[in-house]
């Protein structure tokens, strides 16, 4: 069940069995870091994004990055979207799981705030299958 993703069942799970579910995903997350590279060849270009992310789910629900952004594309707030969709489509909510940004790979031509997008929510999905 733990393969599952929890928001998205047929049948909303009652409040009580939801709490549960929940708490034992979140066990199963424990700590681990995660670096993902996402590219996309897109004709002369590709799609890019690449992240390490460290999560652990004996602290409460926080994101902080230490990633080091060229001068005018800072996707922090990207990243921080994707990770938090995905916590929530697990977890229900963000209570728990200290997410920390902690380095990104940037491509000068072909980064981009969709290919960062996608980096994080796929880092996030893979620390629940580890």
């Amino acid at each position: 069940m733990l393969g599952r993703r929890v928001g998205r069942s047929p049948a909303a799970p009652q409040p009580e069995r939801w709490a549960h579910r929940s708490q034992t995903i979140a066990n199963h997350l424990g700590q681990v870091v995660i670096v993902f590279e996402y590219r996309r060849h897109l004709g002369p270009r590709s799609m890019h994004g690449a992240v390490r992310l460290s999560f652990d789910a004996t602290q409460p629900y926080s994101f902080v990055s230490k990633a080091h952004w060229p001068l005018h594309d800072d996707y922090d707030a990207v990243v921080r979207r994707a990770v938090e969709d995905v916590l929530r489509e697990w977890l229900g909510s963000l209570d728990r799981v200290q997410v920390v940004l902690e380095s990104v790979e940037f491509h000068s031509v072909d980064s981009s705030v969709e290919g960062f997008r996608r980096s994080a929510r796929a880092a996030t999905e893979a620390a629940f299958s580890v």
